[in-house]
């Protein structure tokens, strides 16, 4: 099996480390769409894999980018500042994470759902996302929300509202 991923992208190579790291057994090999003469090689298209990320069975069939499902508990207040850039103050280094989070789910994940696990309820505006969902939950007294998030390919908006 060949996973196809976008090299550029730092949440993709991470999530392609994480996967060889687990691979124990040498079974997927894991490519950036930017290797020389590979989307040849698996008759993907340049358009196909700017899309979505790829699995490619040693027999040719190729899967896009499947739906997944993302449960996570986003890094908050004290926890973005201990690996966050020292010069920067804590709220710049919250507002730059969660817009460059945002902007990934919207680019990288169409189709997924998404759930966040938060204590900051003004979380969806800092992803620039509109929830599905918001649960209430309580981490001790601390009071928190499950937010889903149904990402979709191109635009979610009204169409007078879609950048022209």
């Amino acid at each position: 099996m060949t996973l196809v991923y976008d090299g550029e992208c730092d949440f993709c190579t991470r999530l392609a480390g994480w996967v060889r790291r687990r691979d124990a057994r040498g079974r997927v090999e894991v490519l950036p769409n930017q290797e020389p003469g590979l989307l040849e090689r698996l008759g993907l298209t340049r358009a196909e894999v700017d899309r979505a990320s790829w699995a490619v069975e040693p027999g040719g069939a190729k899967f896009e980018g499947a739906a997944g499902i993302m449960l996570t508990n986003p890094p908050y207040g004290e926890r973005i500042g201990v690996r966050g850039d020292s010069a920067m103050p804590t709220d710049e280094i919250f507002t730059a994470f969660f817009s460059a989070f945002g902007t990934t789910l919207k680019q990288r994940f169409a189709g997924w759902s998404v759930f966040l696990f938060s204590a900051d309820l003004s979380l969806p505006k800092l992803l620039r996302l509109k929830e599905a969902r918001k649960t209430p939950f309580f981490n001790g007294a601390l009071e928190c929300r499950l937010f889903r998030f149904d990402m979709v390919s191109g635009y979610n908006r009204r169409e007078e509202a879609k950048p022209k």
